[in-house]
Formats: structure tokens, sequence, C-alpha cells
């Protein structure tokens, strides 16, 4: 009985109960059910996580599912040596010296080649972008040729998307069916696929995962992009707290993790 009424409680509102649908359709049905619980367990969790480990330290809301839509061109940089991370709880608000050494987001290869090649015109072989995919150092790396040329098919797909239809939430292209545009689907939550940042203890957005869309997104002038908030330097958290506590913090106002807390 408990179960049911967990499984009910997360329906989503366009559910259609099997018995008024043909086989195909139950399938389908079933598939969506199940896919929409496990985004609700997931992003359960991963609040719970966030409450237990620093909800009673801080009182400024730490949403890891929380999206915020700012200027790509915001994104300049990123940091030369990944914040501590732990491989089963990774902290959402972390100190250390992570953000002093930053480095430029445009001498990225990643970031090179596809500026190379969609607005010089080069060819994927000239960028060195099919040899990067062929080492270990990438996350898509260690692929074979055509898979290496499979992908930049599938960039080349996306970008030309992205110059057509804009550029939309994780969210969106889920409801429509368009999640990703034949890039690899994901049991991870729309919101937890959306491009990632961390914040440094000045509150400077810094780049940390979804390079390809960002790039795209800088070279297409988009004006505006949905980013998940990774990693907080506890240096900013304590900005944060006072902006939330009612402690004037003036030059944060406009502030893109700042501003929804003065509401």
């Amino acid at each position: 009985m408990v179960a049911w009424v967990v499984v009910m409680t997360h329906l989503p509102d366009d559910w259609i109960p099997f018995s008024i649908l043909e086989p195909s359709s139950r399938a389908e049905n079933l598939s969506m059910i199940v896919r929409k619980l496990v985004y609700s367990s997931f992003s359960t969790l991963a609040q719970l996580n966030a409450w237990v480990h620093h909800g009673r330290e801080y009182s400024a809301p730490i949403r890891p599912d929380r999206i915020i839509w700012l200027d790509p061109q915001v994104v300049q940089r990123k940091s030369a040596t990944k914040p501590p991370s732990n491989a089963v709880r990774k902290p959402l608000v972390v100190g250390g010296e992570w953000d002093r050494e930053l480095v430029p987001f445009a001498d990225d290869i990643v970031y090179e080649a596809l500026f190379q090649h969609f607005e010089e015109g080069a060819s994927w072989e000239r960028t060195g972008y099919v040899e990067f995919l062929s080492t270990g150092v990438s996350e898509h790396g260690n692929v074979a040729p055509e898979k290496a040329f499979e992908r930049c098919r599938k960039l080349d797909s996306l970008y030309s998307y992205l110059s057509t239809n804009g550029y939309r939430s994780q969210s969106d292209l889920e409801r429509t069916g368009e999640l990703l545009h034949d890039f690899e689907i994901s049991i991870l939550p729309p919101r937890f696929r959306e491009i990632a940042v961390n914040i440094t203890r000045d509150g400077e957005f810094v780049w940390d995962g979804g390079i390809h869309r960002l790039v795209m997104a800088q070279l297409l002038d988009v004006d505006r992009i949905p980013v998940r908030v990774n990693i907080r330097h506890r240096g900013w958290q304590v900005i944060r707290e006072a902006a939330y506590n009612g402690i004037d913090v003036p030059a944060f106002h406009d502030h893109e993790d700042v501003e929804y807390l003065l509401r």
C-alpha cells in the first residue's frame, strides 16, 4: 500500500491509466513512469545529501538541482586544479585554493577545435579533435576513428540545431523528444544534465562540465543558457549567507547566484 502511494504521488501529470491504452502505448507509459520515478529518487537523494552535509551549517539554500540562467560569455575560465572531491559523496561547498589558479577557457583543446571547425571552416581532422578522441584525455576518448567521426557528425548536427532552434533546457528537450538532439540518453534527471559550473570565492563562474554545449553557445552568441552550480567555494557561500540573512552585499545584488536569495 505504501509503495502504491509513493508511485501515485510521483506520477507525471500526463499519465494515462493502462486499461485504456493499446499494448505499445502501455509499454511507453510504463517506461515514462519508471523514468520519472528514477528522476524523482535521484533528485531527492541529491537534495538529502546537500542537507545532511551542508544544510545544518548554512541557512542560504544549497539546491543541487537549481537551475541558473546566465550569459554564456560570463564563463571565461576554468580551474587548473579540480576542487577536492569524494568519489562517493561529492561536496557542494569546498574551501581551499582550487579557485586561485584559473586558466582561460579558450585555451582548452575542445574550444580550439570547435572554434576552428565552426568559425574557420577547418575539417575535424585538421582541428586535431579526431586524434584527441583517440586518447584517454577526453571523457569520450579511447575510441576508434569511425566512432570519433560519428561523434563529430553529432556535433555538427547539434550545432546546426542550436543555430536554427536556439538553446533550450534539457527539461524542455526531453518533453519534446529532442533530448540532446541524437546524443546519448542519460538516466540522470534533466536538470543534472545541464552545463555545470563552479563558483569561486569572488563569485566568478568557472566551467566544470558540458564543454561542447558551452562553446557552441558562446560561438552562436546565445543570450542566456541554463546552468547548474556544482561546487561553490566556501568563501562565496559566506557571501550568500550574508545576503540571505539580510546583510547588504551591494557588489553582488545582480549576481545570478545571489539575486534570487533577496526576493
